[in-house]
């Protein structure tokens, strides 16, 4: 294998690697994600508190606390692939792929429907998100997408491009930026704790492949390949979503809960809408046809934009959540089960478990553990930290996704929080 090849093959894995080593989704199964959620492995329906209860179970703001709580600032990263993980990338970087049939195991990672990168990213703005008694106003900025890679380009860089054989170089993707602001509310009512929130979302920026049929063929004397892939897009709409919840704490201290995420929820995409075709043919490629005509005159692409005309909407993926927790000396043990009802953006048809455990003992530094199964993460173990500061709290978390060994991950997620408590004195009515 030459030196150009092996510069290829390592370039394109470090690529893979660093942007898959991580939701996105990310997808995960969720956009409002806080440091503790993500530490305690998503197990978070019946013990967020606060605002931080946005997004997760808006039933659980009826347990009042006598402060009032606002969001410094808030960050959340996670990125992750499909298909390779830490393990491979130390297994075949800088190897002989000549030998031992390195290329045939490294492409057999890869599915036959290509390779999936998955992203998402939130910024939660200063002062964005604020709460008092039982109520809550919040702000969210976020970006989730997934992008999917034919497989075709790498059995061509690793093997060569067969004669005979149709390389079929179909892609697809899907992605959504946004802002919103929402309002929550939770309260009593019959023995249970219910809540909601409603949200007005601005859409920022959206675009999909709806469709793509693209192919590559060496024949014994030229190479001739087509292909076109329609993308619809948008610069910006305006949409809704409505969350609803219940908790029920028993006399024993246990707590039960459910909530629906986006039980309503849409966007109505209105701003600069497009329909773009980006197409390419390879007419007869051979040397002697380049010496003759040339290269640019063999291979030729380009793009047809056509305005939509009338609004699209995309809906936002539902996610049922259901919840249980209790303490156990100076530990809180909690387990969920999220279940998504469509596999897009940062939901999945595969329930997910998750079991979350945080010690907070005598310290100011509560201690977070959690561990994962199933949803658009497979498996999942997460640590994170929190301190306490006088009114100001620091809270931090990653987690790897893909695999409970850390050779084995294909993704990671991290989030930090600072965040402050301010108490105060209810007045007589």
């Amino acid at each position: 294998m030459n030196n150009s090849v092996k510069f290829v093959i390592k370039l394109l894995m470090n690529i893979i690697i660093l942007l898959g080593l991580g939701n996105a989704g990310e997808l995960s199964g969720q956009l409002r994600k806080d440091p503790r959620s993500l530490g305690m492995g998503g197990a978070y329906t019946t013990i967020a508190r606060d605002f931080f209860s946005v997004g997760v179970n808006p039933a659980n703001l009826g347990v009042v606390r006598n402060y009032i709580a606002m969001q410094i600032i808030q960050f959340n990263f996670g990125v992750s692939n499909s298909s390779l993980s830490l393990f491979e990338y130390n297994k075949f970087n800088g190897a002989d792929l000549e030998k031992d049939n390195k290329k045939e195991e490294l492409l057999a990672l890869i599915p036959d429907e290509g390779l999936s990168i998955y992203f998402d990213t939130s910024i939660q703005p200063i002062l964005g998100n604020i709460s008092w008694n039982n109520m809550a106003v919040t702000t969210d900025f976020y970006s989730i997408g997934e992008v999917t890679i034919p497989k075709a380009p790498f059995e061509i860089i690793f093997n060569g491009n067969e004669v005979g054989v149709d390389y079929s170089l179909e892609a697809g993707g899907e992605s959504l930026t946004a802002a919103e602001i929402g309002f929550s509310n939770g309260g009593l009512f019959g023995g249970y704790l219910m809540g909601y929130t409603a949200r007005i979302i601005k859409g920022i920026a959206y675009f999909s492949v709806d469709d793509s049929d693209a192919f590559l063929r060496t024949d014994s004397s030229k190479i001739v390949g087509e292909g076109e892939y329609i993308l619809k897009s948008s610069k910006g709409g305006l949409g809704y979503s409505f969350d609803i919840g219940l908790l029920k704490v028993s006399r024993g201290g246990a707590h039960f809960g459910i909530a629906l995420i986006n039980l309503l929820g849409m966007i109505n995409w209105s701003d600069d809408n497009e329909r773009i075709k980006y197409f390419y043919t390879i007419d007869n490629l051979n040397l002697n046809r380049v010496a003759k005509k040339g290269y640019a005159a063999l291979v030729t692409g380009d793009n047809e934009r056509t305005p939509l005309a009338g609004n699209f909407s995309t809906d936002l993926p539902r996610l049922l959540r259901i919840g249980a927790s209790t303490s156990y000396k100076k530990t809180l043990i909690a387990l969920d089960y999220i279940q998504g009802f469509s596999d897009r953006l940062y939901s999945s048809k595969v329930g997910k478990f998750s079991l979350g455990m945080e010690y907070y003992g005598e310290s100011r530094t509560p201690v977070r553990f959690g561990i994962s199964a199933g949803g658009k993460e497979g498996k999942e173990i997460a640590v994170g930290l929190g301190f306490r500061l006088f009114k100001f709290k620091l809270d931090i978390a990653s987690s790897m996704r893909g695999a409970y060994n850390p050779s084995n991950v294909n993704g990671f997620e991290f989030s930090i929080s600072i965040w402050s408590a301010l108490g105060y004195r209810k007045t007589k009515s």
